[in-house]
């Protein structure tokens, strides 16, 4: 059909319905929509504005199951009337702009974003269900989302997120820990935040977790946990431990190793000691305990305190003897704490062998 016929046989249906009853404007849209779909993929773009027009002028004021039914009509169809699209999508009901925020390829990366900067949360978390949303847009989600968004963002394999994105997901994460879950899933979150992600988990999330590192069934999640144990094989001169491992050693082998002289190594600034009987108790080696303690922060010692069974008390005389000049501050000490106490001896002793697991053998290092 040529356009000018088209245009004058759909301005006849327009004009005919000018004063018609809501039914009859009702089954003329449903016509209409009917005759689109049944050329979309063969109408030319003049052709489809100018159904756009028409539909634009029939719906104004028409009822809202019109509006729904339309709205899933034509949210699958790639070559649907744009202008009509962006109207659904921007309806203030779920229900007529859901479909359209979730389907719609007419709707382009602009629509979406002024849509998720200014309407509700069920239109944000129709937007966070597409197949595909890009990181801009992704930003106002994380940005704006309530729990229930994030959660759709976290699980959306289809939604691009930036290192920014993640750490606003990791501090949300906090006591939530569905969210927690969803986060710690995702293949690409940055090793690091991971790590933090883990020791800030509830205990029953940190076990779920730590469950699912599995290379084989989830080899994303491996290539993750790796790249945390790589990040702690930092370059650096080693400790002499052969002295302090024949002293140290001794004690264990008999038995009369206690958390007390983990104590009063820490306090007598006995690093060397300290680490051989960390790892004597972790039972890991030697090399994976000096790395810890060559770090510029307390976390990853937490893991090897809680592995080895110790309590707060000697943790704290730990961590700051770790970070050597840098003071902690007493809220440094509660966040500390805090993690320290959300880890189980379970997980830590996971963490700790996948770490075992995943570094090189040191020629010059004694090992446990």
């Amino acid at each position: 059909m040529m356009v000018s016929q088209m245009r004058s046989l759909l301005m006849d249906e327009l004009e005919a319905v000018r004063n018609a009853s809501d039914d009859k404007r009702a089954a003329t849209v449903k016509q209409i929509t009917d005759l689109f779909l049944a050329g979309a993929a063969c109408f030319s773009n003049e052709q489809i504005q100018l159904f756009d027009d028409v539909l634009l002028r029939l719906i104004d004021g028409i009822e809202r199951r019109v509006l729904i039914e339309l709205a899933n009509s034509l949210a699958p169809v790639d070559s649907a009337p744009v202008n009509i699209m962006r109207q659904l999508a921007k309806n203030d009901e779920i229900q007529i702009a859901g479909p359209v925020l979730i389907q719609s390829n007419r709707l382009d990366v602009a629509d979406l974003i002024e849509i998720a900067k200014t309407m509700s949360q069920d239109h944000l978390l129709a937007i966070s269900e597409r197949k595909r949303v890009e990181q801009a847009l992704t930003a106002v989600l994380v940005d704006r989302g309530n729990d229930d968004v994030l959660c759709k963002v976290a699980t959306n394999a289809g939604a691009a997120l930036s290192e920014a994105d993640f750490r606003v997901l990791v501090g949300r994460a906090e006591n939530h820990e569905r969210l927690t879950e969803k986060v710690g899933l995702r293949p690409d979150i940055p090793a690091q935040l991971f790590e933090r992600l883990l020791l800030r988990a509830t205990k029953v999330v940190q076990e779920r977790l730590l469950t699912l590192i599995n290379p084989v069934a989830r080899p994303e999640l491996h290539r993750i946990l790796t790249r945390v144990a790589q990040g702690f094989g930092i370059e650096g001169q080693f400790r002499s431990y052969e002295a302090a491992r024949s002293d140290v050693a001794a004690k264990y082998q008999a038995g009369t190793l206690v958390e007390a002289d983990l104590l009063q190594y820490a306090r007598a600034n006995k690093c060397e000691e300290l680490v051989v009987a960390l790892a004597l108790l972790c039972s890991v080696s030697v090399d994976i305990v000096d790395r810890l303690m060559e770090l510029d922060r307390p976390d990853a010692m937490l893991i090897a305190c809680r592995a080895a069974g110790l309590e707060w008390s000697t943790t704290r005389e730990i961590i700051a003897l770790q970070a050597r000049d840098q003071e902690i501050s007493e809220a440094g000490f509660r966040r500390a704490r805090e993690n320290f106490n959300n880890l189980t001896k379970s997980s830590a002793d996971r963490i700790l062998h996948f770490w075992q697991t995943r570094q090189p053998v040191v020629n010059h290092q004694v090992t446990s």
